[in-house]
C-alpha cells in the first residue's frame, strides 16, 4: 500500500448499484453505526425505517466512464447492493478474474438472507466462477475458472 498515491484514485460521488438514479439507504438500528443499507435487512426489512437518498451508478456505466478495461479484482462490501450489482455486472459482460464479496445480509441470518445468497452464488457459478474461500459467515472469494471470459 505504501506505493499507492492519491492520484491513482478517483472519487465517484455515487453508490454502486444496479442502476443509475437515486436509492434509499436505510439507517442502522444503532445511530452510532455508520453502515446504511440498500436493503433494510438491519431493521427486519421494515419500510418505515428512516433513510437517506443517495445518487447511484451501475457498474457498467462506472466501468465505461472510468475506462477500466480488464478487471483483475473486484471487491464488494457495499451493504447488500452486491446482490444487485453482481447480476448487472455479469449481464453487462464484465467478468473480473477474482471477486471478493461480503454478503452483509448473512450477518443477520434468515431464510430471506440465505435465499438471496444462494441465488447470487448460483449465478456466479453458472458464469464460471468457483468459490476459493468462505469464512463460514458472510465473506466469499471467487475465481473465474472458465477460460475466455
Amino acid at each position: 500500500m505504501s506505493e499507492l498515491h492519491r492520484d491513482q484514485f478517483t472519487l465517484v460521488e455515487a453508490a454502486l448499484s444496479d442502476n443509475n438514479g437515486i436509492a434509499k439507504f436505510f439507517s442502522p438500528p444503532n445511530p452510532s453505526d455508520v453502515s446504511y443499507s440498500l436493503i433494510n435487512f438491519q431493521n427486519d426489512y421494515f419500510s418505515t425505517t428512516t433513510f437517506i437518498e443517495v445518487p447511484t451508478i451501475d457498474i457498467g456505466t462506472l466501468v465505461e466512464e472510468e475506462n477500466f478495461g480488464h478487471i483483475a479484482l473486484a471487491k464488494f462490501d457495499i451493504e447488500e447492493a452486491e446482490i444487485l450489482v453482481i447480476g448487472v455486472m455479469l449481464a453487462r459482460g464484465i467478468f473480473p478474474d477474482q471477486i471478493l464479496v461480503e454478503y452483509d445480509e448473512l450477518n443477520f441470518p434468515s431464510a430471506k438472507s440465505r435465499a438471496s445468497f444462494n441465488n447470487v452464488n448460483q449465478i456466479l457459478k453458472q458464469a464460471g466462477y468457483k468459490t476459493t474461500w468462505f469464512d463460514g459467515r458472510s465473506c466469499v472469494s471467487y475465481q473465474l475458472s472458465l477460460p475466455g471470459k
